[in-house]
């Protein structure tokens, strides 16, 4: 049984209570902390399941399992590869060493820098307690491969069992800060995945400047499924391309049936630029996760300065404790069930002149929900921090967006934008606050069929309140707008613990340079997104000056 399914009795008399109007914000703000710690409490007692590193399993020599040992630096040809003293010396020396379905290990020496690939990859463990490890030994930093064109792929047969952990893959020649720079250099993939695969996971691993740093999908033939992967404590930084306009994500995942992505950095993926043509565009997203994929959850990231979306969720799936910061949209949830709950979005940007966009979070679902978000401190781009549409991975039949418990603070676009048609619209519990001059707190240009708005506390810095709401064809003053709508909110200023608190100084480069040896949970994005949100807690409340 997961978290939400453990705390789900406890967080439903919440919601009922919203829906009811009976309580105050202050209390119902108690009762989620107590809840959140309760969480936090489920995942340390598991934390293979939430949080931590992954369990690696012991190698199983007695059943025949070995360990084939590969350096650049030290290795050799007539070396056997069986220990660490005895390396041989190159990646496809020690891939030829290793069999399919035993579970033996290919391990690269630490500090050592291999200019080849892993070519096409086919080998796969015994079972799950047996998988085929790619990992590291000895001190020192991840190996990096130097890949000119893919690093690893696996492009036939079925793969099963396989745990890529602690390297680091680098595009040969793609980096505009090495004097090595060829914008003319191969562009392919850091892992590119196009047949099924069974337990992947890739961990502590460092991915940049690729095409395209992270492909997963099952292939062509129908039914083809990725079943059980897991990305996990990655940097996946600076992908770009010229060629081609769906090229340059950090990763694209479709066809995948239990997809995890958790405690990872993403950043400044899809463009580049200091490389001509290298631009970013409406195409190339942090994380693309088409609408064929299914059990989706991404969890603790930090997503930043992607080319257009930080998260581009396109099937459903649940969005938690993460955060997002510049990206020029920073998250879309479509398919039939969306949750995206405890993350904090900050600032945000346009594409460039043609493709204004600044916008936090878009609900396309046929069942959409966000919980507990804060999105704040946008001085720019004048997208709407919740924008409500239908889209072609939005099921046909009812909908329902639901906003709860969320704060948005010093924004540059509207609160809330409507523009697909919608079912039910709950927006209970808000707080919608210093929402820049000339722009409205809600602005509804679709039909609603029916509306649940209550406790939402509203100011805006607009000084004529006869435009803070908009619906359907024409503004509205606000004893015009809870007539139409029945919305029993009031205007009221609030008051925060740190409204505009900082990230840390060289908080990305700091993310950036993370390994498992030397990780710090201050910058993992459940922990960034909790203290954000703290910030953002209320401390008063006054009607506003009029």
């Amino acid at each position: 049984m997961d978290a939400e399914t453990q705390l789900k009795p406890l967080f439903d008399p919440i919601y009922a209570r919203f829906q009811g109007q009976a309580d105050t914000i202050v209390q119902l703000l108690a009762e989620k902390h107590a809840l959140e710690d309760q969480l936090y409490a489920i995942r340390e007692a598991d934390p293979t399941r939430f949080g931590g590193w992954s369990s690696i399993p012991s190698i199983q020599i007695g059943s025949g399992a070995r360990a084939v040992h590969v350096s650049a630096s030290a290795g050799t040809a007539t070396n056997d590869g069986l220990s660490p003293d005895t390396p041989v010396d190159t990646i496809a020396r020690g891939v030829a060493l290793l069999r399919d379905g035993v579970g033996d290990r290919l391990l690269l020496r630490r500090g050592d820098v291999f200019r080849e690939s892993f070519g096409a990859w086919t080998k796969s463990g015994r079972s799950p307690d047996q998988p085929l490890i790619i990992s590291a030994y000895g001190d020192g930093p991840r190996p990096r491969v130097v890949s000119a064109g893919s690093c690893l792929s696996i492009l036939s047969g079925e793969v099963h069992d396989l745990m890529i952990v602690g390297l680091h893959l680098t595009a040969a020649g793609r980096d505009p800060s090495q004097p090595d720079f060829d914008p003319a250099s191969p562009a392919g993939h850091g892992v590119r995945v196009i047949r099924p695969v069974t337990n992947l996971l890739i961990e502590d691993c460092r991915v940049e400047f690729f095409s395209t740093n992270l492909t997963l999908t099952a292939g062509d033939d129908a039914g083809a499924k990725l079943t059980d992967v897991r990305v996990r404590r990655c940097q996946v930084l600076d992908a770009w391309s010229t060629a081609g306009a769906f090229s340059g994500q950090g990763l694209y995942a479709s066809g995948c049936d239990g997809l995890l992505i958790e405690d990872n950095l993403f950043d400044h993926n899809g463009w580049n630029e200091q490389v001509p043509g290298a631009a970013p565009n409406i195409f190339r997203h942090n994380i693309y996760l088409s609408a064929p994929n299914t059990s989706v959850n991404v969890r603790g990231n930090v997503i930043a300065n992607a080319s257009s979306h930080g998260l581009q969720l396109r099937g459903g799936g649940v969005v938690e404790d993460n955060v997002f910061i510049d990206n020029a949209i920073h998250c879309l949830v479509a398919g039939s069930v969306g949750r995206f709950r405890r993350n904090a979005l900050l600032g945000g940007r346009d594409i460039d002149a043609d493709n204004p966009r600044g916008f936090g979070l878009t609900l396309a679902c046929a069942d959409g929900r966000a919980d507990f978000n804060v999105i704040a401190n946008k001085s720019r781009a004048a997208g709407a921090a919740f924008t409500v549409q239908r889209n072609d991975w939005t099921p046909p039949g009812p909908m329902r967006a639901s906003f709860a418990g969320n704060v948005v603070f010093s924004w540059s676009g509207n609160g809330l934008d409507l523009t697909g048609d919608c079912d039910l619209l709950e927006f209970v519990g808000n707080d919608l606050q210093v929402i820049a001059p000339g722009r409205k707190l809600l602005n509804i240009k679709a039909k609603v069929g029916r509306y649940q708005l209550a406790a939402n506390r509203y100011f805006a810095l607009e000084a004529r309140s006869e435009r803070w709401f908009w619906l359907t064809d024409a503004f509205l003053p606000p004893a015009r707008w809870s007539a139409a709508t029945g919305d029993t909110s009031l205007p009221r200023q609030v008051f925060y613990r740190d409204p505009v608190v900082p990230l840390p100084d060289h908080f990305l480069a700091a993310a950036r340079a993370q390994t498992r040896q030397t990780w710090n949970p201050a910058l993992n994005g459940e922990t960034v997104a909790q203290s954000l949100r703290r910030a953002l807690e209320s401390i008063g409340d006054k009607t506003p000056a009029t």
